[in-house]
């Protein structure tokens, strides 16, 4: 089961085995309303979704380069973000930049790395970087 969901976050529908962006949560009854990239919209409990594993491919597909076989880099003008994908802990590093060297950093450390959790550690950060699924 998920949990600590946000509207805009990432998850996969189990029963039609589709990723879904939440548009709407109904924290009374633990319903969503969900809407597929081709439009497809659904309203359902919360328990027919899934957390979808942060990948490579779904890190590359949104400009997150490759800088050696378990850390990916991504900046843009104020921030740098490393995503580090290893066996038994995954790592997200924001290092928020001025002029001259990296201002402040924050690091989250977690188990197993979900989509919905890099979206939340980067709105966390104040980081203008949406996430999209690949087709």
């Amino acid at each position: 089961m998920i949990n600590n969901l946000s509207v805009g976050d990432w998850v996969h529908h189990d029963f039609y085995e589709v990723d879904m962006r939440v548009k709407t949560i109904y924290g009374d009854t633990e319903r969503i309303i969900a809407e597929s990239n081709d439009g497809y919209e659904v309203t359902c409990h919360i328990d027919h979704f899934s957390p979808i594993p942060l990948t490579p491919e779904i890190l590359e597909a949104n400009g997150w380069e490759k800088v050696s076989e378990v850390v990916y880099k991504w900046r843009n003008e104020k921030h740098r973000v490393f995503v580090w994908l290893n066996g038994f802990s995954h790592y997200i590093d924001v290092e928020e930049m001025d002029k001259e060297f990296v201002a402040k950093s924050s690091r989250i450390e977690v188990s197993q790395f979900y989509v919905h959790q890099l979206q939340h550690a980067l709105r966390l950060a104040e980081v203008d970087k949406e996430i999209v699924m690949p087709k």
